[in-house]
């Protein structure tokens, strides 16, 4: 495997193209190091579990095309490259993040739960992130996911929603998924009390139904807290009309959730994410490969 490009800006991250051995390509993300005064405090790398997406989300990038699941080495090298880059050891901060998030649904490749076991045992300070639709038929991943995640100090589980809504939710995220009640259910047996709370992610617009009525009858607010987001300006989410910022609606949202018990983050990245194409859902190389069929 190697780095073919990359795209950076300092003090924001870093997004690599990295080449594998049959010539397809991924995605990797440096988000730039929390240093302060020689006190390590946070590191985050993002991997890509998949060459191309098989989900193929209205607002995401990555699902431009799917070849296959990168194998264990694959995704190991994405760590080691991207600390190699770096010239840190790891093992200085207090957090040492790695979210499984940048292409790829990571739940349908059974090597990132070997992945996340063998980090777990060379960085005692790792603390796995999982960004998941939750899809439908993988039961098997999930139980073992909830076994593995008692291996850590800390875990981060975070569920992409989107809608309240199931159809339009479906029509948004096209892969057979489990529904809010087997979520609920799921996120009830994996929360242990006083441990991190699994995050529902909903990326907010005018357009798509968030429901706090739903929200608060479906889901138990003692193991689930909310994040909203705004719809990042992907590629896609311009095409189908679906990036439409909207801080005020967050703050409507934010204020009812509360009152019904909720725990809500709102998180709006740095503009400058946008430009170096390190957000959710965005790829750089979705803009090369369009950029060289039209010229």
């Amino acid at each position: 495997m190697k780095m073919v490009f990359k795209n950076e800006i300092k003090g924001v991250s870093t997004v690599y193209i990295i080449e594998t051995h049959d010539e397809n390509k991924i995605e990797s993300v440096d988000v730039e190091p929390m240093i302060f005064n020689n006190n390590y405090e946070k590191w985050v790398l993002i991997l890509s579990t998949q060459i191309g997406c098989s989900v193929g989300c209205l607002f995401c990038d990555s699902g431009f095309k799917f070849v296959r699941n990168l194998n264990y080495e694959e995704i190991i090298h994405q760590v080691e490259f991207m600390i190699n880059e770096r010239k840190i050891d790891p093992k200085r901060f207090k957090k040492f993040k790695i979210q499984f998030a940048r292409m790829g649904e990571p739940s349908l490749n059974d090597n990132v739960l070997e992945v996340m076991k063998d980090l777990g045992k060379k960085y005692p300070n790792y603390i796995p992130c999982i960004s998941t639709v939750f899809p439908k038929n993988r039961k098997k991943w999930f139980k073992e996911l909830l076994y593995l995640k008692d291996k850590f100090t800390d875990f981060q589980l975070q569920f992409s929603i989107f809608s309240t809504d199931e159809i339009e939710r479906d029509k948004l995220i096209p892969i057979e998924k489990e529904n809010f009640y087997s979520l609920n259910e799921y996120g009830k047996s994996f929360y242990s009390r006083g441990k991190r709370k699994l995050v529902l992610n909903f990326p907010v617009n005018e357009k798509n139904e968030i429901s706090t009525e739903k929200i608060s009858k479906i889901f138990d607010p003692n193991c689930f807290l909310v994040k909203l987001t705004p719809v990042n300006p992907t590629y896609n989410a311009l095409k189908n009309d679906l990036f439409v910022e909207s801080t005020k609606r967050m703050d409507e949202i934010k204020n009812d959730l509360n009152n019904k018990g909720f725990d809500v983050i709102i998180s709006i990245g740095d503009p400058k994410e946008n430009i170096v194409g390190s957000n959710c859902g965005q790829s750089i190389l979705k803009f090369s490969i369009d950029f060289q069929k039209e010229f």
